[in-house]
C-alpha cells in the first residue's frame, strides 16, 4: 500500500507550488494526478475553485488555502474586484527569483501580482522566462526546473539599486501587514490597509504606464516590467510623502489622450473616503480646461452629443 506523502506548506507559497511539491513528494509525473488525488472534477487552473479549495482544506491538517494577501477576505477580495484581478494577477505563469529559489525551492505568492518586478528581499530583478525563451508554469511535477532542464535558480541575476521609496515597500507591507517606520499618519500610506486605497495606486499606475507606454496594463499581452517598475515606483513614492501634492502626481499622469482615463477615474471613486481625490482632480481638470487644453476627453465629447442631440430635436420640431 502506497502511504501519501503531504509535505507542509511553506511560508507564503502559492497553492500551485504547494500542489507541485506533493506530484513531487509522491514521484508523480502529470498533473492530472492530482485530479485522481483529490477526487477533483475538473483540471486544476490558477486559480482553484472554491470547491475545490475545500476538498484541499478538508484533506491537509494545515490551512495552506488561507488567502493570497495572507488572510483569506483581502485574498477573497482581490478574486472577486475584476479590476484587481486583472492586475495583480498574471496568468498560469509566474515570476521568480532565483536567489529565492536558491534559499528554498518553492514559489511565492507575491510573485504572482503583474507589478511585482524586482525581489523585496534581495533587490533581484524578477525572472519570467527561461534561457531558451520559455515561460514559467506555475503548476509542474517539475517545479524550479524547466522543460529543456536548467535550474530555474541558475537563471541571471540581476540586482538594482532601490530608492528608499519604491514599490517594493508597498508589497512588502501589504504581506506582512505593516506600515513604513516614520510614515505620516496623513499620506496614502497609513491608509493601505483600507481595500479601496490599494486599487487606487494601480489604477494611477496604470495611467501613468499608459502614458510611458501607449497600452493599458490590464490589456497588455506582454507587460514592460521595466516600465511597470519605474511607473510603480514613481506613483508610490508620491501617494507615500505626505510632503508632496495629488496634483503633482496628477500633473505627471497626464497627457491630453489621458484626460478621460482621469475622468473616468473620478467617477468611479465614489466612497466618502476618496472626497479628497474626487477634489483634487477636479480642480487640476477644471484648471486644465480653463487654459483650453482639455482635449479629445469624453468631458467634451458628452457635450457635443447633448449639443448634436439638441440640434436634431430642434430639426425635427421645425
Amino acid at each position: 500500500m502506497h502511504v501519501l506523502h503531504l509535505p507542509h506548506p511553506l511560508i507564503n507559497e502559492t497553492i500551485e507550488s504547494y500542489l507541485s511539491r506533493i506530484l513531487i513528494g509522491n514521484c508523480y509525473t502529470s498533473n492530472s494526478d492530482l485530479n485522481i488525488l483529490f477526487e477533483l472534477d475538473e483540471k486544476i487552473h490558477v486559480t482553484i475553485k472554491s470547491s475545490q479549495k475545500e476538498i484541499l482544506r478538508k484533506r491537509l491538517d494545515s490551512p495552506f488555502t488561507v488567502g493570497l494577501w495572507r488572510d483569506e477576505d483581502k485574498g477573497k477580495w482581490c478574486l472577486s474586484n475584476e479590476y484587481l484581478r486583472k492586475f495583480l494577477f498574471s496568468s498560469h505563469y509566474t515570476k521568480v527569483c532565483p536567489q529565492c529559489l536558491s534559499e528554498n525551492l518553492y514559489y511565492r505568492c507575491v510573485w504572482r501580482c503583474l507589478g511585482y518586478t524586482t525581489c523585496h528581499i534581495h533587490d533581484c530583478i524578477m525572472q519570467n522566462q527561461c534561457l531558451c525563451g520559455r515561460k514559467i508554469v506555475c503548476l509542474s511535477p517539475e517545479l524550479g526546473t524547466c522543460k529543456c532542464g536548467l535550474e530555474l535558480k541558475n537563471l541571471p541575476r540581476t540586482i538594482i539599486k532601490q530608492p528608499k521609496v519604491n514599490h517594493n515597500v508597498f508589497f512588502q507591507m501589504m504581506y506582512n501587514k505593516r506600515l513604513i517606520q516614520g510614515s505620516h499618519p496623513d499620506n496614502y500610506v497609513s491608509s493601505f490597509l483600507y481595500r479601496e486605497y490599494v486599487e487606487l495606486l494601480f489604477r494611477l499606475v496604470n495611467i501613468d504606464y499608459q502614458n510611458n507606454y501607449q497600452i493599458s496594463l490590464l490589456t497588455a499581452h506582454h507587460p514592460n516590467d521595466e516600465v511597470l517598475r519605474l511607473s510603480l515606483e514613481r506613483v508610490f513614492s508620491y501617494i507615500s510623502n505626505s510632503n508632496k501634492q495629488l496634483s503633482e502626481l496628477l500633473i505627471i499622469l497626464d497627457k491630453s489622450i489621458f484626460s478621460d482615463e482621469l475622468i473616468r477615474l473620478k467617477e468611479e471613486l465614489t466612497l466618502d473616503c476618496f472626497s479628497s481625490v474626487r477634489d483634487e482632480i477636479d480642480m487640476y481638470l477644471n484648471e486644465k480646461n480653463s487654459k483650453k487644453q482639455l482635449h479629445k476627453s469624453i468631458f467634451l465629447n458628452k457635450i457635443t452629443q447633448l449639443i448634436s442631440i439638441a440640434s436634431s430635436n430642434f430639426r425635427e420640431s421645425e
